[in-house]
């Protein structure tokens, strides 16, 4: 027997009921996330379809809506047999509404119900008194009636939550059957959840990977969701969903589901507040990686009204106290009793061992040590084996050799592993390897290297000190499209680093000992080098855009960085800038200057232009700006992991108009711990104008205004020369064509005015990056 597809099952005669008392009934049990069967598809005849019977068998609770002409329907009498015989052999719950009539006229099939069975005798014979069984069986059940229990809106939601506790019951005796050791889990943080306070509660679920967080957060939200009024939500693997599209994505995409209603990205946050705040919710953000993934989805206490409970699971304990939880539970390894338990629903489908396997469970339990997932996989794998087989299943395999099939390989979490066998080598169809916090790995082969892998993970593994030099025919490693070494103790990266055409995404971040990286991937769009404070030598490389035309670099905290080092990275900004493939840069890099080749710059936090500086005969090429500030070690900015947000515009005024365009700036990726600026910093970016948008404003325009601004759009109140120190704006124009170049050719007159620099498309820096003076720079 399968598990219950529906929650309820409505049985009812249409003409009587159906626009009326049943759809109100209706309407209040689809509100209350109760999933509700209801005959509305169903093509009617003399007898119920194959399709009734089916939605019967696999609904938990019945709900037989006796109206006054009830029992003129073959079709609903043929339902309520069929719904008692269901409650004889399953066990199910059959609820009885009296709408409209007497119950004991039901019972005794007086009145119309009486006129309606006389007329069913000359057709349906003997069926007829299966039918009068039916109706005194089911009137003889507690139920509601609406003479006793009015008016009907009442009754509707006096029913509904009848069914809702039912509903409750079954969970509690059926969800978790086979989840062993699961009542002892509830119940603590039952208490922990403290469901009669009128405040917002959060509680962390805290243990390592595979020790069931995430099936203990799902009984807990599936035993008290019923008290929530469908305000209820699962955020599942957050850290993966994150990872696969954005936070902005996973957050709109939870929101819907818990408001009932489409969110928008273009929504603001304080909009969506209020509507969380309209009623109690209970939520479940599970696998949590870091405090800024759960303060981006809005998952903090001060987005809920009183009475709300927040659930958060994580591996990392650091990442619960600073969410600020009211409790963490901690979950620990399974005791020998329910390992066994455990293991045994999975290797023998049944609660003990078999007698002559019990020495063989042991061992296997002994290896385990308590850990739900691995006993889950191994008494899955182990199931209808003969001893043989499971002699040679004591200790995990030394070889991948059999695993030729294998794609994807999460050794996620492996705390204790310290190498990895060189037959992975041999795993000809693996694309993705997650070695994500395994704290001890200090090596790996370079077999490795063989591989079409597109992603390989090395987060969170301090021990690695060495990455193998990837050989000169390096093979399959071309396909690499992900490396992160973050956390890791690396020292240098291999030259051969250069030949990882594919490679998009580079992150270094954390890697304290790290000294030196050589010439980079030329189609990388993200590099990501956080608080790696032993960097002496740093070099880019000059290559075609991506397929994301986005380029994103920060070096932050890089305090041993050479100046050689900061030329290359400044210069590869103005390249890429430069590059109309790009519609996104974004360089974050130490340095207490705005770039020399900015022709526009100012201390303090704001720059106006003048027209003139424009060129009105270049107007009309003009697409954009790159903008820089650069921030003082103290800039205010809220930074945890690494969170820089700051609010900036663009101003064009002319005679008694003014265009504002303010815009918002946010740097934010995961690290681990609190962490700021211990150096000035140098931010440049690429803006690209909304020509449709600001229409006549540019042409216009007398003066061209960058600011920033705080983060309400207000100019900034703080010390600007300590905390935004400089601010530059260069602008960009696009390509001459041929023609306007011949037309110009020989025309060496300056327009009038300063002599201005700015960014010409034209431009080729070449090797003489250095010598760049504001001349060079006029198209």
């Amino acid at each position: 027997m399968s598990d219950p597809k529906y929650d309820v099952f409505l049985s009812f005669r249409g003409e009587d009921t159906r626009n009326n008392f049943t759809s109100h009934l209706h309407k209040e049990l689809c509100g209350k996330n109760i999933k509700t069967f209801i005959d509305d598809g169903l093509e009617r005849g003399d007898e119920i379809s194959q399709a009734l019977y089916k939605a019967i068998e696999e609904s938990t609770i019945y709900v037989i809506i006796l109206s006054k002409h009830y029992a003129s329907s073959s079709w609903c009498l043929d339902e309520l047999t069929e719904i008692l015989k269901c409650k004889e052999r399953r066990g199910r719950e059959v609820i009885p509404v009296f709408y409209k009539v007497d119950p004991s006229n039901v019972r005794h099939q007086r009145h119309s119900y009486e006129e309606d069975l006389v007329k069913h005798h000359q057709r349906f014979g003997d069926k007829v008194d299966a039918w009068k069984a039916a109706l005194t069986q089911v009137a003889g059940l507690s139920g509601w009636d609406s003479q006793i229990t009015s008016p009907e809106s009442i009754l509707v939601e006096k029913i509904a939550e009848d069914i809702l506790k039912k509903l409750n019951r079954h969970v509690s005796s059926g969800y978790y059957e086979g989840l062993t050791g699961m009542d002892k889990h509830i119940e603590k943080i039952h208490s922990l959840m403290q469901l009669e306070l009128p405040t917002v509660r959060m509680i962390g679920i805290w243990g390592m990977g595979g020790i069931g967080k995430s099936t203990i957060a799902n009984a807990i939200f599936e035993k008290f969701e019923t008290q929530f009024n469908s305000r209820c939500c699962i955020v599942p693997d957050v850290q993966q969903q994150i990872e696969k599209t954005d936070v902005e994505h996973v957050k709109n995409k939870y929101l819907s589901k818990l408001l009932n209603e489409d969110i928008k990205s273009s929504e603001s946050n304080s909009s969506i507040v209020r509507k969380l705040k309209r009623a109690k919710v209970l939520l479940v953000f599970d696998d949590v990686k870091d405090f800024d993934q759960l303060q981006n989805l809005n998952g903090t206490h001060d987005n809920f009204i009183e009475g709300s409970r927040i659930i958060v699971t994580s591996r990392d304990k650091q990442v619960l106290e600073n969410a600020n939880v009211d409790e963490i539970y901690h979950v620990s390894e399974m005791d020998y009793k329910d390992s066994l338990q455990l293991f045994c629903l999975f290797a023998f489908k049944q609660k003990q061992p078999i007698e002559s396997y019990l020495s063989l469970a042991e061992k296997v339990l002994d290896y385990v040590q308590g850990l739900p997932l691995a006993l889950k996989v191994l008494g899955s794998m182990l199931y209808g084996k003969p001893k043989e087989v499971w002699e040679t299943t004591k200790e995990l395999p030394s070889s991948f050799d059999r695993l030729e099939r294998l794609g994807e390989l999460s050794l996620r979490g492996c705390t204790k592993l310290k190498t990895i066998p060189s037959s992975i080598g041999n795993l000809s169809k693996l694309f993705e390897l997650n070695l994500t916090d395994c704290e001890s790995l200090e090596t790996f082969p370079s077999g490795i290297f063989k591989l079409k892998l597109t992603r390989l993970d090395f987060y969170g593994c301090p021990m690695l000190g060495s990455f193998p030099e990837i050989p000169n025919e390096f093979g399959r490693l071309s396909s690499l499209i992900e490396l992160s070494l973050q956390g890791s103790s690396i020292v240098n990266l291999p030259e051969s680093i250069a030949h990882l055409s594919s490679l998009r995404s580079l992150n270094l971040s954390d890697c304290k000992l790290l000294e030196r990286v050589p010439k980079l991937p030329p189609n990388l769009n993200e590099v990501l080098a956080f608080d790696c404070r032993s960097i002496k030598r740093m070099m880019l490389n000059s290559g075609s855009a991506s397929n994301e035309d986005i380029f994103e670099f920060y070096l932050t905290n890089s305090e041993e960085v050479d100046a050689t080092s900061l030329s290359n990275i400044e210069k590869e900004a103005y390249i890429k800038i430069n590059n109309d493939a790009y519609w996104w840069v974004l360089f974050c890099f130490p340095g207490s200057a705005v770039p020399d080749w900015f022709p526009h710059r100012c201390q303090g936090h704001s720059i106006t232009i003048r027209s003139n500086d424009l060129y009105l005969y270049e107007r009309n090429r003009l697409i954009g700006f790159a903008l820089c500030v650069v921030l003082g070690r103290d800039f205010p900015y809220d930074i945890f992991w690494f969170d820089i947000s700051f609010a900036y515009a663009l101003k064009f005024e002319s005679d008694g108009q003014t265009q504002f365009h303010p815009n918002k700036l946010e740097v934010k990726y995961d690290l681990k711990e609190m962490r700021s600026f211990v150096q000035d910093h140098t931010l440049l970016w690429k803006y690209k104008l909304d020509l449709a948008r600001i229409g006549n404003g540019l042409i216009d325009a007398h003066t061209i205004t960058f600011q920033i601004l705080d983060e309400h759009g207000s100019p900034l109140s703080f010390p600007t020369t300590s905390t935004v120190k400089e601010c530059g704006i260069c602008p960009l124009y696009t390509k001459q064509n041929d023609d306007d170049d011949d037309d110009d050719e020989g025309n060496n007159e300056e327009p009038s005015g300063d002599a201005v620099c700015f960014l010409d498309l034209d431009v080729s820096l070449g090797g003489n990056y250095g010598g760049i003076n504001g001349n060079d720079f006029i198209g």
